[in-house]
């Protein structure tokens, strides 16, 4: 049975994931999420109601000097700070209470998310109601050209 949607807030989320300059990862290693950012809005004042991000620590993959760079998360902040991914998806959900709230953000991060957790044996901390903002641009492409 699905939790019933929350209409009067809105989870904007953002993933930071290891990533390396000429877009190929190393022999032996993968794209990780290392960063969950979100922000709440309150849909009735459009107003940003709390914020807060999780760092998570890699298992499969370094970050690399360009991710780095890209990103602003070094390799030390990411072990003082960084959390195993399945504590990090308990804590936004019990933070955020994520389950019952409508998320956005731009691509696909809904299938980053549900890979993330089917490799690391965690429950996906989001609804189902998910928008990707990118597809709203393509379709305002398609229609004006």
């Amino acid at each position: 049975m699905r939790t019933p949607l929350r209409r009067d807030r809105l989870l904007a989320v953002d993933l930071e994931l290891t990533c390396w300059e000429d877009g190929f990862h190393p022999a032996g290693q993968r794209c990780e999420i290392i960063q969950m950012g979100i922000a709440e809005i309150d849909t009735k004042t459009l107003s940003v109601s709390r914020v807060g991000d999780v760092i998570c620590r890699p298992v499969a993959s370094e970050i690399s000097l360009f991710c780095a760079r890209l990103t602003g998360l070094t390799p030390e902040l990411v072990k003082a700070r960084g959390i195993h991914f399945r504590d990090a998806c308990n804590r936004i959900r019990k933070i955020f209470g994520t389950r019952n709230k409508t998320w956005l953000a731009w691509g696909r991060d809904d299938a980053a998310i549900a890979r993330e957790c089917a490799l690391k044996k965690a429950d996906n901390p989001m609804s189902d109601g998910f928008i990707d903002l990118a597809s709203f641009v393509g379709l305002s492409l398609i229609r004006s050209g």
